[in-house]
């Protein structure tokens, strides 16, 4: 499965589990709501399709960045929702640290030093899509 983020001349595919990925470590540390563009875009997989101010994710996105910068690795975790997700479970177990072989089984590390490296395709493209939004200020997010 994969979300689709599209904007004016501008799109960018994903990996939902990337996404969730991210959201569980940030939910594990941050509250939910300081992000609230970003936490939302998960809402596509149910919805199919919904529209996100672009200048809100980008904001988010400016302080997810910020807080990953010389976070460990080590600090990737599965969340309840991703676990349900992907073990199809109605009582996921609980909120856990990912083994390395886990993590190198997601996506190598390929020399990344930090979460912020780890995660920079994926934040470097959500970034271009936003300062590239929609005429109404928008971008669209699609479950793919």
């Amino acid at each position: 499965m994969s979300l689709a983020l599209i904007g004016n001349g501008a799109s960018y595919e994903f990996r939902w589990r990337t996404w969730a990925l991210l959201r569980d470590v940030l939910v594990t540390h941050l509250d939910e709501t300081s992000l609230p563009g970003f936490c939302l875009l998960g809402d596509a997989m149910v919805d199919g399709t919904l529209r996100i101010e672009a200048a809100v994710l980008a904001a988010d996105l400016a302080r997810i960045r910020a807080w990953l910068v010389g976070r460990p690795i080590e600090d990737l975790v599965l969340g309840p929702r991703t676990s349900a997700m992907l073990h199809l479970v109605t009582r996921p177990p609980a909120r856990r640290a990912l083994t390395q072989t886990e993590i190198e089984n997601i996506r190598p590390i390929t020399g990344s030093e930090d979460l912020a490296e780890y995660f920079a395709t994926m934040l470097d493209s959500m970034d271009r899509v936003c300062a590239h939004p929609n005429e109404d200020g928008t971008v669209e997010v699609v479950d793919g």
